[in-house]
């Protein structure tokens, strides 16, 4: 997995685990496993809304892999899609997502769907300020202190 457990003590209090463990799903976006990709962004579409009021944009970055670089689709949804206006095509980006899959007519579809972006070289972190603030670090409780 992603994660490890903190090893700083020879016993782990359960509450301590619980809050540990919400922690790091957190900040993987709901999840225990997120994946990554590195490239240069390549384009970037408008944003469109459908009438359901479900809002998506798409980025597609360019991975290099061998001689073949791979051109790679991300979607972002809802409030992720702001995630995207601060780029332009030529950035170089890690964006962190997590894939989707669903079946629609005995057809079976994937998608990539990115909810944080790093630019490289820029040290900025595009994702980090949308993200809500993170649960507490055990060790920010005395042993009696119930986090929630």
């Amino acid at each position: 997995m992603g994660w490890q457990l903190p090893t700083t003590t020879n016993t782990i209090h359960s509450k301590q685990l619980f809050t540990y463990v919400l922690a790091h799903i957190e900040q993987k976006g709901g999840s225990l496993v997120a994946y990554e990709l590195t490239g240069k962004i390549k384009l970037i579409q408008e944003a469109k809304t459908f009438d359901s009021g479900f809002t998506k944009r798409e980025m597609v970055v360019i991975v290099e892999d061998g001689k073949y670089p791979q051109e790679i689709n991300v979607e972002f949804v809802q409030d992720k899609v702001s995630l995207l206006d601060a780029l332009q095509p030529g950035q170089e980006v890690t964006v962190t997502f997590d894939i989707r899959g669903r079946e629609y007519n005995g057809r079976y579809f994937n998608n990539l769907q990115g909810w944080k972006i790093d630019t490289l070289g820029a040290g900025s972190n595009v994702g980090q300020e949308e993200q809500p603030p993170p649960y507490p670090e055990p060790s920010d409780f005395e042993n009696d202190d119930i986090p929630f």
